[in-house]
């Protein structure tokens, strides 16, 4: 590329990276209002973030090769969709099988940062992709520290289930965007 993407594409992208990241690291402050609300162990309940990261490494052997095959843009589209279902069926899931099974989803399909990241490089000129770059990385040590953060206030306000909810809404947003 000779010219430099734009400066919305590049916070697009960037919140898009946070975001997405953020999906993987949610569930840790909740673990203790997930197991109360299936009368569960928290053994049982720490196995959800267990299984998210496990799912995530998953996502990474089957997915982020296929950026390179695939085109980058449809494939994180894509993604975005999957993982909003992911989200979706954590959310309202009945029982803590089904949170656990819809949570390693969520964690195979939410490898959107690592597409990014070389589609943020690949639409950028060489002169001006460490910034660029810098700027989307940003947003994902951001998404990884605030993903906590904004999970523990949600729940507080409206429960658990309202933070997977509303990154649902949030990743359904960002593939149409």
């Amino acid at each position: 590329p000779t010219t430099p993407p734009s400066r919305r594409l590049i916070w697009l992208l960037t919140i898009a990276t946070g975001a997405s990241v953020a999906n993987l690291y949610y569930n840790q402050p909740l673990l203790s209002d997930i197991a109360r609300t299936f009368h569960s162990s928290t053994r049982a309940a720490g196995s959800i973030a267990t299984l998210t990261q496990a799912g995530y490494a998953v996502g990474m052997l089957l997915f982020v090769p296929l950026g390179d095959i695939v085109e980058r843009r449809r494939l994180i589209t894509t993604l975005l969709c999957v993982v909003a279902v992911a989200l979706f069926l954590t959310g309202i899931g009945p029982t803590m099988s089904v949170v656990v099974a819809a949570s390693f989803a969520v964690g195979v399909t939410n490898v959107v940062p690592q597409l990014i990241l070389p589609f943020a490089a690949g639409l950028t000129p060489p002169a001006m992709r460490g910034r660029v770059l810098g700027q989307v990385v940003s947003g994902l040590l951001v998404g990884i520290l605030a993903g906590r953060a904004v999970a523990g206030v949600i729940s507080d306000l409206a429960g658990w289930r309202a933070v997977y909810l509303g990154a649902c809404a949030a990743m359904i947003l960002l593939a149409v965007l």
